[in-house]
Order: C-alpha cells, then sequence, then structure tokens
C-alpha cells in the first residue's frame, strides 16, 4: 500500500505568532519501500507522520494513505484507518501502566476483533522479535525507557499492518537495538512488503532506507 500527500501545508498558532511546520510537501511513497524522513529537531517531521497517521489535519494538501484519502475525514474515520491499516511507533511509548507488556501489544489487536489467545500469542511473538523474550508480564513501571519504547515498538509491528509509520524510534535505545530495529524493518519491507516511513535524526537509518527525503524548516530539501 502506498501513502501520497499532494501540496500538503500545516501551520500552528503560538500566541500571536503563526508557526509553519509543513510548508508545501509532496511526496509518494510507493508500496513496500522503506523511506526516511532525515531531519534536525524542529523540522517539521513529527507534524508531517501525524498527517500521514490521521493524527493532526493538514489545512491544505490531499493525503492518502493505505488506499484512503484521509483529507476532509473525521477525527473517527482517521482513527478507524490508523487501528486497521497503520502501524505507529511514538516518540513517547504511550503505555497503558495497568497492563502488563503483553497486554499493551494484545490490546488493539483485540479491538480489531482479533480472540484474545491468538493477539496474546501474537504479542508474545512481536516481543521476541525486538528483544524482550522472558518480559511479557511485565509492568512499565518495572521497564527501563528503552524496553518501554521497545514495547511500544512491539505494539506497532503486531498486527501485521499494511503501512507502519514511525516517529524516532531509536532515541532512547543503544546503538547495538537500534541496529536490530531497523534490520528487523527493512526486513519487514523486503519479505513482507510493508510501507515504511521512518523519521529521525539518527544516521544509521539512512543506511537502511530505500529513499532519504531531506527536511528542512517544514520544507523537503534537495
Amino acid at each position: 500500500m502506498t501513502a501520497r500527500l499532494d501540496h500538503v501545508s500545516k501551520d500552528f498558532r503560538l500566541g500571536d505568532e503563526t508557526i509553519t511546520a509543513v510548508d508545501d510537501i509532496s511526496m509518494h511513497v510507493r508500496a513496500g519501500e522503506f523511506a526516511c524522513l532525515y531531519g534536525a529537531s524542529g523540522s517539521g517531521k513529527t507534524t508531517l507522520l501525524h498527517i500521514l497517521a490521521g493524527i493532526e489535519q493538514a489545512d491544505s494538501g490531499t493525503v492518502e494513505v493505505a488506499g484512503v484519502s484521509l483529507s476532509g475525514e473525521s477525527e473517527r474515520t482517521r482513527a478507524d484507518v490508523r487501528l486497521r491499516h497503520v502501524g505507529v511507533i511514538f516518540q513517547s511509548n504511550n503505555l497503558l501502566p495497568e497492563f502488563s507488556a503483553r497486554e499493551n501489544v494484545a490490546l488493539p489487536l483485540m479491538v480489531r476483533g482479533r480472540g484474545r489467545d491468538e493477539s496474546m500469542t501474537e504479542a508474545s511473538a512481536a516481543l521476541e522479535a525486538v528483544g524482550l523474550t522472558g518480559l511479557d508480564d511485565r509492568f512499565p513501571a518495572h521497564m527501563s525507557g528503552g524496553q518501554r519504547q521497545r514495547v511500544g515498538i512491539a505494539r506497532a509491528l503486531a498486527g501485521k499492518q499494511q503501512v507502519l509509520i514511525a516517529d524516532e524510534p531509536t532515541g532512547a535505545l543503544d546503538s547495538d537495538t537500534s541496529k536490530h530495529l531497523f534490520t528487523l524493518m527493512r526486513d519487514l519491507s523486503d519479505a513482507h512488503g510493508v510501507t515504511i516511513i521512518l523519521a529521525t535524526h539518527d544516521p544509521l537509518a539512512r543506511d537502511f532506507a530505500d529513499v532519504v527525503h531531506h527536511i528542512v524548516d517544514g520544507r523537503l530539501s534537495p
């Protein structure tokens, strides 16, 4: 499945000032492609990913993800597209503290209609894939920051979504774990046809991506 942006812009108000976070960006990510959005903090990467994930609405332009137009759609419709077609890895892991690692990963699967046993089995496999074997029943409060981030990654990987959107997923990870994650994403793209859109300032990501889009001040830079 593809992701397409055509002349997309997004502004935010900060007091009396208007901040342009995304400035007339057009971009097409082909099905099964591993695309890297590379740029410094504050360059607009996160806002662009939020638009692709349907978390934010663009002020202008058109957005299509996994064959579905998000332009002008309600928050509920955009959330449904995200639930069923798009796995999102956030900068903050957004884990539910009252649930174990495995339950945090399994919950979105159950919301999509999977049975509990099937969801828990798939959650364990996803946790193993990100190097958290044996931590299925551990709660977020008893994990390190890096471990919590990997649970968030496992949650996005579980369910075999068509599109995977990742916002600085290696920010809390060491270099070896970061390399493992990028290798895993590369395999998802090559072997399973998952479309991956990764925002990062980690230079290691450029060695794994099919295409690198440089973002400077909300615009794509050559």
